[in-house]
């Protein structure tokens, strides 16, 4: 899409009038751009933003076949779409076309209505896939996002679970063997229980806050 918003269109042909007859039918919606090469078609192409190519067959040095093949086999050219303009139209033709990677084809003489339309489907097409694209990768962030929050919690679930087992079997100790023997056997020294205490508090909030979540 150009700088002014509108959408961009590359015709790739080595006839004038066939230029010409692109321009008065495409400028008054579109902004156009032209090459009269296949070379020099797959640089603009390369070096500016093209929203969809309008590709002569029969050229000279480079037909527009081996421009197709070209230009997807390019990462920075691949998904713009393209449309052959031909007047040989065989069926063969037309489906070796599709098969390297052409979008559709119109055929010569040129029809402005029959164009028009064809450009206009195609352009929503793309935009809709290049939509749907920008979705797709936003909800796999976000599925990530949401995987990473729950192994967190699990590893917090399963961290309180064995303090609360670690606790468990600390107060079975307490209650055969006594307080002060249940600490030493746990090696838990009197000089250490300040700090423990504050922590198994920690662990009290945590355990909650997690079967909260599951709640």
């Amino acid at each position: 899409m150009s700088a002014g918003g509108r959408q961009r269109i590359l015709v790739i042909d080595d006839s004038v009038g066939v230029i010409e007859l692109l321009e008065s039918v495409l400028g008054v919606d579109y902004d156009v751009s032209f090459a009269t090469s296949g070379a020099e078609g797959m640089d603009l192409a390369s070096r500016y933003p093209i929203d969809l190519i309008l590709l002569d067959v029969m050229m000279p040095e480079m037909d527009g076949f081996e421009v197709c093949r070209r230009l997807k086999a390019n990462g920075q050219t691949r998904d713009i779409p393209l449309m052959f303009l031909t007047s040989l139209a065989s069926p063969a033709e037309e489906e070796f076309g599709l098969t390297i990677g052409a979008d559709d084809f119109v055929p010569k003489p040129i029809s402005p209505p029959v164009l028009l339309a064809r450009v206009r489907n195609h352009l929503q097409l793309a935009n809709s896939k290049r939509a749907l694209k920008r979705h797709n990768e936003e909800l796999e962030l976000l599925v990530q996002e949401r995987t990473r929050e729950i192994v967190l919690r699990d590893r917090k679930l399963i961290a309180a679970q064995t303090a609360i087992i670690t606790a468990s079997c600390a107060l079975a100790e307490v209650r055969a063997f006594g307080f002060a023997t249940a600490l030493h056997t746990a090696g838990v020294y009197p000089e250490r229980l300040a700090a423990v205490l504050p922590l198994l508090a920690w662990v009290a909030l945590d355990v909650k806050a997690s079967f909260a979540e599951y709640a």
